[in-house]
C-alpha cells in the first residue's frame, strides 16, 4: 500500500541549476555570462526577478557588459517564519 515519505527519508531532491538562496542572502554577487549563467543578460535578469518574487524578497541588479550584479535589498530570508 502507498505511504507518505517524510523528513530525511524523502528520496526526491528538487534541484535548480542556480543557487538563488545564496545569491539572495544580502551580499552583493557578481555573475558572469557564460560562466555563472548561460542565457542572455536580459533574460537572466528577468529570471532573477521572478525567482526573487517567488521567495518573497526584493533584489537590485546592475549590468556591466557581460557581468550582472545582484543583491537582496529587502524581504524575508528563505528560512524565516511568519
Amino acid at each position: 500500500m502507498a505511504e507518505v515519505v517524510s523528513g530525511d527519508k524523502n528520496p526526491i531532491k528538487l534541484r535548480t541549476r542556480y543557487d538563488f538562496d545564496s545569491w539572495f542572502d544580502g551580499r552583493a554577487w557578481r555573475l558572469v555570462q557564460e560562466v555563472d549563467f548561460f542565457q542572455s543578460i536580459v533574460g537572466f535578469r528577468c529570471y532573477l526577478y521572478q525567482m526573487a518574487k517567488k521567495r518573497n524578497v526584493e533584489i537590485a541588479t546592475k549590468r556591466e557588459g557581460i557581468v550582472l550584479y545582484v543583491q537582496k535589498i529587502g524581504g524575508k530570508n528563505r528560512n524565516e517564519t511568519k
